[in-house]
């Protein structure tokens, strides 16, 4: 057993001729660093402004509704204005690029009609007279003037 122990120590034994084995580095059980979980959310600024680019949409709408409620309901909403506007600012009469952009996101999104939407599009479309190369109808012919008599 012996003869079995030092090869087996043959490794750990120093080659400059020390019996001592070499001490080994101890490893921390943990990552260098803060491994602790992030308690405070990342500053989102993108978000933010998306929020309030909704809320001025919102703002657009209400002061476009406003005009065509009755008295009671438009002072509401002229109150609910005049909460938000210190906050967001005064929405302007026209949208911006930004506006637009969010709008087109939240719009559906476009698709091709199946061939039995197609079909029933078409038919559709030539009961009115409109597409699909049905003939538009011809006004009713006017009746030829009197011819005086001779």
């Amino acid at each position: 057993m012996p003869e079995n122990a030092a090869a087996m120590l043959a490794p750990f034994v120093s080659q400059t001729g020390g019996g001592a084995p070499l001490a080994q580095p101890q490893r921390s059980p943990v990552a260098p660093g803060n491994t602790a979980p992030a308690t405070v959310a990342p500053d989102s600024q993108g978000l933010k402004m998306r929020g309030a680019l909704k809320v001025h949409l919102g703002m657009q709408a209400l002061t476009q509704a406003a005009g065509s409620l009755p008295d009671d309901q438009r002072a509401a909403v002229m109150k609910a204005l005049g909460i938000l506007s210190p906050i967001f600012g005064l929405p302007s009469g026209d949208l911006s690029r930004a506006e637009v952009k969010a709008l087109g996101e939240s719009a559906p999104a476009m698709t091709t009609p199946q061939p039995q939407q197609a079909q029933a599009i078409q038919q559709k479309l030539k009961s009115m007279g409109l597409g699909g190369g049905a003939a538009a109808p011809q006004p009713a012919p006017q009746p030829e003037p009197a011819q005086p008599a001779a």
